[in-house]
């Protein structure tokens, strides 16, 4: 694996996902967070990239939800990406 863990958010929560995914880095975590990859994902569909991280090259993803998602879930049409969170197999069960 990549990553020990990915971290999903909409931008709005980006100041208090920087400050997890820096905390972690400070214990030698693995992290992929955005600001962090901005090489790795320059020119790539995000849907696909992500879709590989989340299955893959993490051993952990950690979705911060908060009520600004849950609004842009609500508003989201199918097709666009939306369904990349429950499409991801766990380990052990089906989020």
């Amino acid at each position: 694996m990549d990553y020990d863990v990915c971290l999903s958010f909409v931008g709005e929560d980006r100041d208090y996902v920087k400050a997890v995914a820096e905390a972690l880095r400070r214990r030698a975590v693995r992290v992929c967070y955005d600001e962090y990859e901005q090489a790795e994902l320059w020119g790539k569909d995000l849907y696909s990239h992500l879709d590989e991280v989340y299955r893959a090259a993490a051993r952990y993803c950690v979705v911060f939800i908060s009520l600004i998602w849950g609004r842009r879930q609500a508003s989201t049409t199918a097709g666009d990406g939306a369904d990349l969170l429950v499409s991801v197999p766990s380990r052990t069960c089906y989020l």
